[in-house]
């Protein structure tokens, strides 16, 4: 009985054993299992297109797949020719990318369902089996990129337009043809780069370009071949240095071309009045008198020039009227130049060249405007003057001339009334008046008479006369009608304008 009882619990005893041994183990292979499956990272063995991406979290992964293959492509060059020039672009320049986040995720999910022991299983199947994940990632780049890139190479390839001239010679028009100009086409050659970027294979581009028309053709430009404003002026043929001053500034004005927005300049066209600028001395208007001085006339030739303008219809920029009338225009049609702060200015705001032309016919001097007419047939202007007030001159100066004797007065300046008048414009269209348009407002000041007081000795007293000898009647007649009175006349200077 006693040996029975020994028996069983010995029994029990290893069965006990058994179990703790069993147990052990099964705990150890649990650990061993959860130790491999819990590892961070990818697992062992497992790669991406051949990389290997074991151990690797998520990002370091997708970094170290993409930069594997992108570095390749980024190498890689595309050659765009133009304007003579070579421009070479790597692909890097423009951001390729491979994306491959997809198989990123992929890698990381295997094993990561399942059992402890199906996941341990799977893993440890890599060791005999390696993962090699094949995938073929999207591919992009930075399109926007490729026309800032290859935008520089336009300057290199642009060709300015030339647009066709006019010029005016000797009376005569010619004429040069336009020539069409090249430009870059931006959108076709990005496309064409971008065609080898999408294919990531290297290659050449030749530059894509369009034509660019000149703004100016021939046919058009012939347009500016019209009279489109004139008017002349007669001068006295005796004025020797005024005459030689009117010559000179006309041939200086004669074939003046302007081009459309550009300013004339009176002053700038004449030049300096110098004698060696071929002017000579002259009646020139200063402070309200005649004074000799070189260049006197010239404003013969700027007044005359500003009329041929006015009907020509261009814009004035600048002009002044003369202090006193000239003796060659009515009032409020003329323009005065002094030095450099007088001027008379025109712009040409027309879109084509016009041409100034001047000369000398006989005793009169003409200014011709040729350019392009704006105006529809029928179209007419006219010029009218008209008094707006009169100013008196205040007071008189009086000199004392010791020189005279005492009481005798002699006009240096006769005294001149001022004037104010308006110059007006009538436009016409096919003979009926449509609108009345104010040119200018010219003043003209008043003179101030100047006179000389005699403060010398007085005249000494007349001779009596002899006793009269009976003559013939006839005779007695005669020397009675040739006494005159011995008042002294009253002297004035001359009052002729420039």
């Amino acid at each position: 009985m006693k040996l029975l009882t020994r028996i069983f619990l010995f029994a029990v005893l290893l069965v006990a054993v058994a179990g703790a041994v069993i147990g052990l183990r099964n705990y150890s292979a649990y650990m061993e299992m959860e130790a491999v499956v819990n590892q961070q990272g990818i697992y062992p063995n497992i790669s991406i297109n051949g990389v290997d991406v074991s151990g690797l979290g998520k990002p370091e992964a997708l970094a170290k797949v993409s930069r594997e293959f992108v570095a390749e492509i980024e190498g890689m060059t595309v050659t765009v020719l133009g304007g003579g020039k070579e421009f070479v672009y790597k692909f890097a320049e423009f951001s390729p990318w491979l994306d491959f986040s997809k198989a990123v995720e992929k890698a990381y999910d295997y094993a990561r369902e399942g059992t402890l022991e199906e996941r341990y299983s799977e893993i440890m199947a890599l060791e005999n089996v390696p993962n090699d994940i094949t995938y073929d990632p999207p591919y992009t780049y930075d399109s926007t990129a490729v026309k800032e890139k290859i935008g520089v190479i336009a300057e290199h390839v642009k060709v300015e337009p030339i647009n066709a001239t006019i010029n005016r010679v000797n009376g005569e028009y010619v004429t040069t043809s336009e020539v069409a100009g090249t430009e870059m086409d931006v959108d076709a050659t990005a496309q064409s780069v971008e065609e080898l970027l999408a294919d990531r294979i290297e290659g050449t581009v030749e530059v894509s370009t369009i034509s660019i028309p000149a703004e100016l053709t021939e046919e058009y430009v012939s347009q500016a071949r019209y009279l489109i404003g004139t008017y002349s002026t007669s001068f006295t043929a005796g004025a020797t240095g005024r005459n030689t001053n009117i010559k000179n500034a006309s041939s200086k004005i004669d074939s003046w071309t302007l081009q459309p927005g550009e300013v004339f300049s009176t002053n700038e066209a004449l030049g300096p009045t110098t004698a060696e600028n071929g002017y000579a001395s002259a009646p020139v208007i200063i402070g309200g008198k005649l004074e000799e001085d070189l260049g006197g006339g010239v404003c013969q030739v700027s007044s005359t020039l500003y009329n041929a303008v006015l009907f020509s219809e261009l814009e004035i920029v600048e002009r002044t009227n003369h202090s006193m009338k000239v003796g060659y225009l009515p009032y409020a049609y003329d323009a005065t130049l002094a030095g450099d702060y007088l001027d008379f200015k025109f712009k040409n705001d027309t879109d084509l060249p016009i041409f100034v032309e001047s000369y000398i016919k006989g005793n009169n001097l003409v200014c011709n405007i040729y350019g392009k007419e704006i105006h529809e047939s029928g179209h007419t202007v006219e010029f009218f003057n008209e008094h707006v007030e009169t100013i008196p001159p205040s007071g008189e100066k009086v000199i004392n001339d010791p020189s005279l004797p005492r009481g005798a007065r002699v006009v240096k300046t006769a005294a001149k009334d001022g004037v104010r008048y308006n110059l007006y414009k009538n436009v016409y269209e096919n003979g009926v008046k449509i609108s009345t348009e104010k040119v200018n407002s010219s003043y003209y000041k008043p003179v101030v008479g100047e006179v000389r007081i005699g403060t010398g000795p007085p005249a000494p007293d007349p001779e009596p006369e002899p006793e009269p000898v009976p003559e013939q009647p006839a005779q007695s007649q005669q020397n009675e009608s040739a006494q005159g009175s011995q008042e002294a006349p009253a002297i004035t200077e001359p009052d002729s304008g420039l």
